[in-house]
């Protein structure tokens, strides 16, 4: 018989479950939904992700499976974003489309996403803290986790940093998934691989910088006569998840050849002018910006050694061993994001493609969170409320998670309405011709990038063959693109003689009836990259296409007679593949998940 003290034990556990999914997503909400409720947060990167999530959404729905060339962008010319940018985000996006058909610019969509990458970012990192410390402390861990000031100030309110913001999501994924694997267990390395090929199809940067973590936390917490096997097991299930992530991750790794890599590797984004407190011939702007985030880092060092220092007093064993490791990586992940480390992002070549060396500000959040969570675990049930010192830090910690999400509340008579880019762009035009009157600041530049924004301009992985020209963040340069992407022809002769006609335009399929009266070089308004073909209708040579000078647009040479040409774009063998060792990776995986089942089954029946 069942007595009552048993039956509320019983239903503590789901009780407590529900309070806690409640409080993660009641307070998610409280910090997005500035973000959420208009999606109007105009941060560094709002109108990139807006303008790669609007064109992606739409040919999402409109049934291409995976797009990776996005021919509506750049005023129409097109851009190979998604050969090289993670996707999955954007699947995430468009998941709010059918929802939101007043929105069709994006912004709701783009701001719902990220308020759900907050949001769910809470409830993984309360997954992962949950096996570490107990239910208070991985609640309160998973708060700040959500609120912490990288992530929530900095990455969402302002640089509006979408993919890495989803980055948040999966990496206290993978940290669940790798201590898992650690002790053996097939699902768990199964889980490692899912979360990992996750991070890494969004993205790549904080794969990079993230990906020797658990690797390390393996060799560390392992018994030593344990240490082998966990180590094998979790780069097992790390390989694995780059197999699962190989339909993106081949191509955007063997084809970088193609864009103009240089430019986001060079000048104004190279490495060396971003470390923390540290801006040499830099506007004001940017300097500002560098030590403000110099602070905010500051502070989660500082947060990290306190609760060490305090912590160390009481932890034991495993614990303080684990806190120890997250000690080692938050000293480690602030010292390669200041000046003296630059010897070693100079020797290691490979950590210059992230561009930005305070990018590690989210491993360190990491290992700020697990180490208050450790502290927090320990200092509630025992010593919290009798001890001033540890109640004044968590106030302030609270304090200062709150202070970003305050600021945007200020916001709020922007909340009702749905941005626009032409009125955005028609109140800076309005400003900069007052200003100009007066003769005051004008405000040409936020008009050059609205203006750019309008005309889905994306000038980030431009194909190698482009004109720099037409992608500066200039006026004449967007008046230049809008030039040339208004052509109503779409396609005309540039050489020889004779008549083009468009019959079909819906890029990545292009159809043309062509009468040369001699042979004939057509160029059409479509940005050169390698998958582009051409056919002839009853003709089996096919015509070469090449890039144009100097706008690097789709040209081919035709011969003399009537032709209907048909251009279209087909997979490059990168993308085949990285296409076959996906497939090939989930079927491992699965087998790798199920073989055992089958093999119990089979002996089972053959004993029968």
């Amino acid at each position: 018989m069942t007595t009552g003290s048993e039956a509320a034990l019983r239903m503590q556990g789901p009780l407590l479950g529900r309070r806690v999914a409640l409080v993660i997503l009641g307070y998610g909400i409280l910090l997005t939904l500035p973000a959420g409720w208009s999606g109007f947060v105009i941060g560094h990167d709002t109108f990139s992700h807006l303008i790669m999530s609007r064109h992606f959404v739409d040919q999402l729905w409109a049934g291409d499976f995976y797009p990776r060339w996005l021919p509506e962008a750049n005023a129409g010319l097109g851009s190979p974003v998604f050969q090289f940018y993670g996707p999955v985000p954007y699947y995430i996006t468009a998941l709010f489309r059918p929802l939101l058909s007043h929105d069709p610019e994006g912004w709701h969509q783009l701001g719902l996403a990220a308020a759900l990458a907050v949001i769910a970012s809470g409830f993984t990192a309360h997954a992962w803290l949950r096996q570490l410390a107990g239910e208070r402390a991985a609640l309160v861990g998973a708060v700040l986790y959500m609120s912490a000031p990288y992530h929530l100030a900095v990455d969402l309110y302002q640089r509006f940093a979408f993919a890495e913001l989803w980055g948040f999501v999966w990496m206290p994924l993978v940290m669940l998934c790798a201590r898992a694997s650690m002790r053996g267990g097939r699902g768990a390395v199964a889980g490692l691989s899912l979360s990992y090929a996750l991070l890494i199809m969004t993205h790549l940067p904080t794969t990079l910088l993230f990906s020797w973590v658990p690797l390390a936390y393996a060799l560390w917490l392992a018994r030593p006569d344990e240490r082998r096997g966990a180590f094998i097991r979790v780069a097992g299930g790390m390989l694995l998840g780059i197999g699962l992530a190989a339909i993106y991750l081949a191509p955007a790794m063997a084809t970088r050849q193609f864009v103009r890599f240089d430019i986001m590797e060079s000048g104004h984004f190279h490495f060396a002018h971003h470390f923390l407190f540290y801006a040499p011939g830099r506007d004001d702007g940017v300097r500002d910006f560098m030590y403000s985030l110099g602070v905010t880092v500051g502070a989660m060092v500082l947060v990290a050694a306190g609760v060490w220092s305090l912590g160390r007093k009481i932890w034991s064993g495993n614990v303080r061993r684990e806190a120890g490791f997250w000690l080692g990586i938050a000293c480690l992940a602030f010292f390669m994001m200041i000046y003296p480390s630059k010897p070693v992002w100079e020797a290691v070549a490979i950590l210059q493609a992230v561009q930005f060396p305070w990018r590690l500000a989210a491993i360190l959040t990491l290992a700020m969170t697990l180490l208050v969570t450790l502290w927090i675990d320990v200092a509630l049930p025992k010593r919290f409320l009798a001890h001033p010192a540890s109640a004044l830090i968590l106030g302030m910690l609270l304090l200062y998670q709150a202070i970003p999400t305050l600021k945007e509340y200020a916001q709020v008579g922007m909340w009702s309405m749905t941005p626009r880019l032409a009125g955005l762009t028609a109140v800076i035009n309005k400003m900069e011709a007052n200003a100009g009157a007066e003769g005051g600041a004008g405000y040409g530049q936020a008009a050059v990038f609205l203006g750019a924004a309008r005309l889905s301009r994306y000038n980030s992985f431009l194909p190698t063959w482009s004109n720099p020209e037409l992608f500066a963040d200039t006026a004449e340069s967007v008046r230049a693109l809008e030039k040339l992407a208004s052509r109503p022809d779409k396609a005309w002769p540039v050489a020889g003689k004779g008549r083009v006609l468009v019959t079909h335009w819906q890029p990545p399929r292009i159809e043309l009836l062509a009468d040369a009266q001699t042979p004939m070089k057509i160029e059409v308004l479509q940005l050169y990259y390698p998958g582009w073909v051409a056919r002839l209708e009853g003709v089996a040579a096919r015509p070469e296409v090449a890039p144009s000078r100097p706008d690097g647009l789709l040209e081919l040479q035709i011969p003399a007679g009537k032709h209907r040409v048909v251009i279209e774009r087909e997979s490059l063998d990168q993308e085949r593949a990285g296409r076959m060792i996906s497939i090939l990776s989930m079927l491992v995986l699965s087998g790798y998940l199920f073989w055992p089942r089958l093999r119990r089954s089979a002996n089972h029946d053959h004993e029968s």
